[in-house]
C-alpha cells in the first residue's frame, strides 16, 4: 500500500468473519468493473483494489480498524492520512465514495457532520 504510486482501496477482512464473507463477491464485481474501466480508458486515474487479512497481518496504526470489514482510500498524493469508507457494503455505494474521493472530496459526504435544530 505504502510504496504504491497509485490510490489504495483496501478491505481489511478475517476469513472467518461472515460480514466479510458476503460483502466479498460485491467488492470483487466492483474491482472488476474498475478494473475493465481502466482497461477501456475510461478513466486515466489508478487505483488498487487489495485485501488484508487482519489475523494474517500486522495493520499499520495509519487505519483504525476497529470492526472488519473496514474499508479504507489511501491515496497516493497523501497517504499519511487514508480516508475510512463508512457507508452501506453495497457495491453502488463504495462506488459513489470512489467518486466523491476523486472528485477531491476531504471528507465523505456520508461522515460529514450536520448541526441540525
Amino acid at each position: 500500500v505504502t510504496r504504491s504510486n497509485a490510490d489504495v482501496l483496501i478491505e481489511f477482512y478475517a476469513p472467518w468473519c461472515p460480514h466479510c464473507k458476503r460483502f466479498a463477491p460485491k467488492y470483487r464485481q466492483l474491482a472488476k468493473k474498475l478494473r475493465n474501466e481502466r482497461k477501456s480508458k475510461k478513466t486515466r486515474r489508478k487505483l488498487v483494489v487489495a485485501k488484508m487479512d487482519v489475523d494474517a497481518n500486522h495493520i499499520s496504526p495509519l487505519f483504525d480498524v476497529e470492526r472488519i470489514p473496514s474499508i479504507y482510500l489511501s491515496r497516493a498524493s497523501d497517504r499519511a492520512n487514508p480516508v475510512k469508507y463508512t457507508g452501506d457494503l453495497e457495491g453502488h455505494a463504495l462506488e459513489r465514495f470512489l467518486v466523491d474521493m476523486r472528485a477531491g472530496a476531504t471528507v465523505p459526504e456520508d461522515a460529514a457532520t450536520k448541526d441540525e435544530l
